[in-house]
């Protein structure tokens, strides 16, 4: 899966991403028939992958894994592209190496970590390298850009719903949303919101710890922000909203009030008050549908707060607590 961390608009690669280098052309290798008729230069693509990523971060994680760091990391595939080339007739007749590593050229100029600059989605990578220098033309990591910008494509389309946009408003992040303020300045709850990130990525290994599988945070490509958004907007997607809850609730299973009587009753000794049975009931925008103008009917955009462990309860709760001043700022 993709981890939604960017540095300068694009993702940052990382072994828990989706990076890839495609078909690198051309890495030329001496390959079979051996003498008398070869050994043959024969023009091979290189392709390699993120998850194979070697030598990243180690304090800094992204998905609880490592990120690609500048002049350091490189990707260590098991196949690469070249193995028909065989080691028994001189492989890369730059390297002498096949199925080498994959290393950045380019990155980041001014984003960090740990001292070195990170690479980044379309920096410029070289391949089967046994030491400097690589073989085969410079070629782009992909990996992904921010759906900000890719919906601005399409500039009267939801990329979560398909459906019309629901705001108006300047497509951002979510850590320039809750981090920055309108005028792009650090909000003074920006300390508060790197912590809480930090919590919901060590929730399994918290104590207590998280026994869930739900989703506090959005996904691509229902993980759009927007600032600002209008009164008009905001009422608009409270009420497409309030138009599909009952149909949600029932496709997806969340209990009725009577329902969650006889669940909890039994366990608290005693009746529910209504915030108990509203809080078994109540349904999640991982993007604010009024606050960020996030898509109020988008199923990528909805999570089910009855399907979270106490700990993902509580972090969703300080969640609601920073939206509020995020969306002021």
């Amino acid at each position: 899966m993709s981890h939604e961390v960017y540095a300068n608009s694009n993702e940052i690669a990382g072994k828990a991403g989706m990076g890839k280098v495609i078909a690198s052309f051309p890495d030329v290798c001496l390959s079979p028939p051996g003498p008398p008729a070869g050994p043959i230069p024969v023009p091979y693509p290189d392709t390699s992958f993120s998850s194979a990523l070697k030598q990243g971060s180690r304090t800094v994680m992204l998905q609880r894994k490592p990120a690609a760091l500048s002049q350091q990391s490189y990707y260590q595939p098991s196949m690469l592209g070249d193995e028909a080339a065989t080691r028994a007739w001189g492989m890369s007749v730059i390297t002498h190496q096949i199925t080498g590593k994959t290393y950045f050229q380019a990155w980041s100029m001014d984003v960090q970590i740990e001292g070195k600059y990170v690479c980044r989605h379309c920096d410029i990578t070289t391949s089967n390298h046994a030491s400097a220098p690589g073989v085969g033309a410079p070629n782009p990591n992909l990996e992904a850009v921010g759906w900000g910008e890719l919906e601005d494509e399409s500039p009267y389309k939801c990329a979560c719903c398909n459906g019309p946009r629901h705001s108006a408003g300047k497509p951002m992040t979510m850590d320039d949303w809750y981090m920055k303020d309108s005028a792009g300045n650090v909000a003074p709850h920006a300390a508060t919101y790197t912590t809480l990130m930090n919590d919901v990525s060590n929730r399994k290994t918290a104590t207590p710890p998280c026994t869930c599988n739900s989703r506090l945070v959005p996904s691509a490509p229902c993980n759009v922000f927007r600032r600002p958004v209008t009164p008009a907007e905001r009422q608009a997607n409270k009420s497409a909203w309030n138009s599909l809850r009952d149909t949600y609730q029932g496709v997806f299973n969340v209990p009725s009030e009577a329902q969650v009587i006889a669940n909890l009753t039994p366990k608290l000794g005693r009746a529910p008050v209504q915030a108990e049975i509203q809080d078994e009931r109540q349904v999640n925008h991982l993007v604010p549908k009024a606050a960020a103008g996030g898509c109020p009917v988008g199923e990528g955009n909805l999570e089910k707060n009855g399907d979270l462990c106490p700990v993902c309860r509580n972090l969703d709760k300080r969640f609601g607590t920073l939206q509020s001043l995020a969306s002021k700022a």
